[in-house]
């Protein structure tokens, strides 16, 4: 990710200087008969860039992220909006 150099100035006697951000990340998916979990790592400012967005606000420099998001499948029941006992009243 590139950013270029950003005037701080109306006469643009001042600026910041232009910076470039690389990041990684590697992730797997893993399937269940009802549920699917992605677990994931990533590396934010690989290279330990210092930069600034705004002037005399420095950001973060290498930093690593973990984690993993999970999901359930409803199942085919609770998918039409319905539970087990309705379906069972009905059928009365």
């Amino acid at each position: 990710q590139y950013t270029g150099l950003r005037y701080t100035a109306s006469d643009h006697s001042q600026f910041l200087p232009a910076f470039q951000l690389s990041g990684i990340q590697v992730s797997q998916q893993i399937k269940g008969k009802r549920n699917v979990c992605h677990v994931f790592a990533s590396c934010n400012n690989l290279f330990n860039t210092d930069y600034q967005v705004m002037v005399m606000r420095a950001m973060p420099g290498r930093n690593f992220q973990i984690g993993i998001n999970y999901s359930l499948t409803p199942t085919p029941l609770q998918r039409r909006g319905t539970n087990h006992h309705t379906e069972k009243l009905n059928r009365i």
